[in-house]
C-alpha cells in the first residue's frame, strides 16, 4: 500500500516537473538568438572536382583513373537478324529460328465442361471409383 502511494507521488512529481519545465534554459536561448548564421560554403575537402567532361548521353569508362568516352575495339557483329516476333534459339552460338521437331499431339479430346483426370499418363474423363 505504501509502495503504490509512493510510486503514484513520484509519477505525479515527474509530470508536474514536465509541465513546469521550459524547453531550453534562458541563457542558452539568448546565445542562440544572438548567434549569426555562418556561410553555407562547401568545405574544400568535400568539394568535387569536375572530372567527367563527357556528356551524359555517351558511355564512359575509366582509363588509368581518367574518365574518357567508351571505345570498344572489339566491334560486335549483328548476330540476331531474325525479327522479334519470331521465336529464336541458340545453336552452337548462332541465333537461329526456333523449330520444334517434337510436335505436341493434342492429347486432350474431352470438352472443357467435363472434369478430367490422368490415368497412366492419359487424360481421361473423371470417374469416382470409390462408390
Amino acid at each position: 500500500m505504501f509502495v503504490s502511494k509512493f510510486l503514484g507521488a513520484v509519477v505525479a512529481v515527474v509530470f508536474v516537473g514536465q509541465v513546469a519545465a521550459s524547453p531550453m534554459p534562458m541563457p542558452l536561448r539568448r546565445q542562440v538568438e544572438r548567434r549569426e548564421p555562418s556561410s553555407f560554403e562547401t568545405i574544400q575537402a568535400y568539394r568535387r572536382l569536375d572530372i567527367n567532361t563527357v556528356p551524359a548521353e555517351f558511355p564512359t569508362m575509366s582509363n588509368n583513373g581518367d574518365v574518357v568516352e567508351f571505345k570498344n575495339h572489339h566491334k560486335r557483329v549483328e548476330l540476331n537478324t531474325i525479327p522479334a516476333e519470331v521465336p529464336t534459339t541458340s545453336s552452337n552460338g548462332d541465333v537461329v529460328e526456333f523449330k520444334n521437331h517434337h510436335k505436341r499431339v493434342d492429347i486432350n479430346t474431352i470438352p472443357a465442361e467435363f472434369p478430367t483426370m490422368s490415368r497412366n499418363g492419359d487424360v481421361v474423363e473423371f470417374s469416382n471409383n470409390h462408390n
